[in-house]
């Protein structure tokens, strides 16, 4: 009989939370991985239980409407998970984002079976910075068995400090075999750097395109794809762009995730200058599309923030500097321009390396595996 999990998301969109997917997939063939999503927008498919039969879909962004509903309807959700559980011999709860723990709470104070919480981003610091009482939500999950995962050192130092015993928190290496090929590039001008992330604060384009502005625009390309998450942050980027006359820059839409392999193919680093927003919303773990990269034989332009260095070194698969440094990014990118095609390849070279053990060994399932099994 295989080990059962019930998974708890919010929404279930693999086509923007396609690691959430990845992640399940790695340990599919050993686990029955049954998923109750408060938010239906893509069918759940197979190898997939969806934990709500003929469940309505709805569209993305969610309205106000659907999140009315479910609020109303949330008593009943947490009695229609209970009963799910005992009928289908569920061995194991698994929360994705802190959040929703919190939501859910009565699932980990009142069943008995196995309660793991996984933090991915927000859930870290952003929200007890907007609530105080968060931290003390997490602790008391924590007095009620529930176990936690995270991305690496930082987080996990993280949670220690809230209380949490050191004990109970796992580390699981977000690291995914992607089918594509490497395409390695001849470094030339200009230099084409690729970021695809959301239009935030705290992913650090601002910084990007100010260290830009110190170079002719025949040295670097910048492309940048994603959602708006803040217009404000998104129509300050513009001005930027207007006021440095950054005519080498493109901000573009959402693309989908094939289109994110096709981009990345046809750059020279992959960029993502991650830090702490003024409102403390911060990466929590380290970005997948950064470990995604590197396996296309592309190199990592990022910073020291949560989880990065665990995997990123800097001179070895990538150039690391202070997040929200101006003048540190401005000194990385010069190390760019004079980085001769040796230099670069072997750059290229050791960034698959880094990613080809954790891949090859799977760490990234046996860690998962660990968690539920132990």
């Amino acid at each position: 009989m295989s080990y059962k999990v019930l998974h708890i998301v919010d929404v279930w969109l693999p086509e923007t939370m396609n690691w959430l997917e990845a992640l399940l997939n790695l340990s599919s063939t050993e686990v029955d991985h049954h998923i109750y999503s408060k938010y239906l927008v893509t069918d759940i498919s197979k190898p997939f239980i969806s934990a709500i039969e003929n469940q309505e879909k709805i569209k993305y962004p969610i309205s106000l409407k659907d999140k009315l509903k479910h609020y109303f309807n949330s008593r009943t959700a947490i009695d229609h998970i209970k009963l799910y559980c005992m009928r289908h011999s569920i061995d194991c709860i698994h929360f994705h984002f802190g959040n929703i723990a919190i939501e859910f709470s009565d699932l980990i104070y009142d069943l008995s079976l196995k309660r793991i919480v996984s933090f991915y981003g927000y859930d870290y610091e952003f929200l007890p910075a907007r609530d105080s009482s968060i931290v003390s939500k997490y602790s008391r999950l924590a007095q009620y068995g529930a176990e936690f995962i995270v991305e690496g050192s930082y987080s996990k130092l993280l949670l220690q400090k809230y209380g949490i015993p050191i004990q109970q928190i796992h580390v699981v290496h977000m690291m995914f075999q992607r089918n594509f090929s490497q395409k390695r590039l001849p470094l030339s001008r200009p230099i084409v750097l690729t970021q695809i992330a959301t239009y935030t604060e705290k992913k650090g384009q601002d910084v990007l395109l100010m260290a830009l502005s110190h170079f002719s625009k025949n040295e670097f390309t910048l492309r940048c794809f994603g959602e708006i998450a803040n217009s404000e942050y998104y129509n300050s980027l513009v001005r930027l762009i207007d006021l440095h006359q950054l005519d080498n820059v493109r901000l573009n839409g959402k693309i989908s995730f094939d289109q994110v392999y096709k981009e990345l193919s046809g750059c020279h680093f992959c960029v993502n200058l991650s830090k702490v927003s003024a409102e403390v919303d911060t990466e929590g773990g380290c970005p997948v599309i950064l470990k995604d990269a590197v396996q296309m034989g592309k190199p990592i332009l990022s910073t020291k923030h949560c989880d990065i260095p665990d995997f990123f070194v800097s001179g070895y698969n990538s150039f690391i500097v202070q997040e929200n440094n101006i003048e540190a990014t401005i000194q990385m990118l010069n190390r760019l321009v004079l980085m001769t095609q040796k230099d670069y390849q072997r750059l290229c070279y050791q960034g698959v390396e880094s990613a080809e053990w954790p891949l090859r060994s799977e760490l990234s399932k046996k860690e998962m595996l660990t968690v539920y099994y132990s």
